[in-house]
Parts: structure tokens; sequence; C-alpha cells
């Protein structure tokens, strides 16, 4: 069944409403640089790129010489000393979260490139890929198993099928969900 909600979630009392009770913090003042003075960096090899997109992004294109790393994990890069560590993404607020949480774990200067990769392509500058960097393994941000339902495996689309079926019971298992089950 397909059901529409008219007006989206701001329409319905699906979900719960209120006041968040956590503030939000100021976020620190990062250095930004641009396309072109971060591509003079990698040349003179004063900076350490890291690409904190989505894995399978960082597999087709990524800044040459970038790693990769996602939020959860910064603080496992292995920075030299004396460099500069210059994150980026497609979302630029991604990239500055990122550069914040390895802030607080380094003393190098961290910055954020201005734009992220649209703007970086954008400048003409080259990309390159990766087929197995990250390894699966370490790609914890993309579910393998769910991709492989849409190239003919009937034994993915079934086990993608049976988790979706029991996700109600996983939510309600978590005891954390704040949803109200709307009947007609």
């Amino acid at each position: 069944d397909v059901h529409i909600l008219y007006g989206g979630l701001d329409a319905s009392e699906a979900t719960e409403q209120g006041t968040s009770l956590a503030p939000r913090a100021g976020a620190p003042d990062l250095e930004t640089m641009t396309p072109v003075e971060l591509s003079s960096a990698i040349k003179a090899g004063s900076a350490l790129v890291v690409d904190v997109d989505h894995s399978m992004h960082y597999r087709d294109a990524h800044l040459p010489g970038a790693v990769w790393s996602i939020r959860s994990r910064i603080d496992l890069l292995d920075v030299p000393a004396g460099v500069q560590v210059v994150l980026y993404s497609e979302h630029e607020t991604r990239a500055r979260l990122a550069a914040i949480d390895l802030s607080e774990v380094i003393d190098n200067s961290v910055a954020v490139l201005h734009g992220g990769r649209e703007a970086w392509a954008a400048a003409g500058l080259p990309m390159e890929g990766s087929t197995d960097t990250p390894p699966d393994e370490h790609s914890i941000d993309y579910l393998f198993w769910v991709s492989r339902r849409h190239m003919g495996s009937d034994e993915a689309a079934l086990a993608y099928l049976e988790w979706e079926e029991n996700l109600p019971a996983q939510i309600v298992a978590d005891g954390d969900a704040r949803f109200t089950v709307m009947t007609r």
C-alpha cells in the first residue's frame, strides 16, 4: 500500500514535537581553503586531504591523494606532524562537523574545502577513483546486502523484504520510538 501525507510531517501528529532539550553549541570558526589553494597545498605536500563523504562516493571519485574517513572514526586518522588537514564532502556541513571533531583530538591546523567536492570539480581539478578503498569491512556507511536487491539477486531482494517487514518490531523493541501508528 502507498499512502500520501498531504502537507508533510508538519500537517500530522505522526511524530513527537517539542523543544529540543539539547542546547546548540556555537560552532568554532574554521579555516576554509579554495580549490586552487588546496591544489597548491597538495602539490607542495603540506596538506593531508580527508574525504568524509560516503564510502562509495570516495570509491567513485575523490581528490588526488585523499584518504577516507567518517566522523565516528575521525580520531583514528594517521596525521603526520606539521601538515594541515583539509576535510571535504559533498555537503560542506558534514566536513565542518568532522573538522570540529578532528580539531579536538589533534594539534595540527584543520580546515575545510570551501564548496566541497562540487567546487573542486567546477574548478576543473582532477579526481581519482579507488575500486576497493575503503575496503568493504570499513565501509560501515554502506549496506552491501541492500544494494544487491536491485541487481537481480532474488536472495538479496528476499532478505531486504524480510528486514523491512521486521522493522516495526525492531522499532518497538528499541523502546525509544516516538511514532504514533496511524490507522484509518
